[in-house]
């Protein structure tokens, strides 16, 4: 968070705030403590929370954004942006990814679709606009970058992927149990 404050998930899907806190991690919190959430993400001092039965609530400055996004579990969030709301990219165990940006009449925008549950997303701006990697259990890494008519990039580390992170400058970190990959797209 803006104010230093690091959040994470326990194992009960319960949060944990290391830092001063605010009154918005406390309002997470107090929120979670009855309504567990499986995957979590903050940026634009907002924090983003999927839940187990697919809804992605966003709270923020503005208020509280809650939209239904996936059928089943989201298994992976995250948010970018400087601007409040933050764009807010989740991925479900109905192995579908989507992004979507709060308080826009259009609700959430699949990215893409497969029949395997989505491990990781990650979404940044970079230099040509916001992009968004994401991982499926079966292995597939694909990265989406801005711009009409760029074909995603797919790539398969081999080992099971666990974490994605994108740069400013647009290179894709790929995280499995044993290895750091780092991809520069051309």
């Amino acid at each position: 968070m803006p104010d230093t404050t690091l959040l994470l998930l326990d194992e009960r899907g319960r949060l944990r705030a290391h830092g001063p806190g605010s009154a918005l991690t406390e309002a997470v919190a107090s929120t979670l403590a009855a309504h567990p959430g499986t995957a979590l993400a903050a940026a634009a001092g907002a924090v983003a929370v999927g839940d187990r039965a697919g809804s992605v609530h966003l709270f923020g400055p503005a208020g509280l954004h809650q939209e239904a996004s996936h059928r089943g579990r989201v298994t992976a969030l995250a948010a970018a942006g400087r601007e409040e709301p933050p764009l807010v990219v989740s991925g479900g165990a109905d192995g579908a990814v989507r992004r979507w940006r709060p308080g826009r009449r259009r609700g959430p925008r699949t990215v893409a679709e497969r029949p395997h549950p989505v491990v990781a997303v990650h979404t940044a701006d970079t230099p040509g606009g916001p992009a968004v990697a994401m991982a499926w259990a079966d292995g597939l890494v694909r990265l989406h970058r801005p711009g009409r008519g760029r074909a995603p990039l797919s790539f398969r580390p081999g080992p099971a992927v666990r974490a994605l992170a994108l740069t400013p400058d647009g290179a894709l970190a790929v995280g499995t149990d044993e290895t750091l990959v780092v991809l520069r797209p051309r």
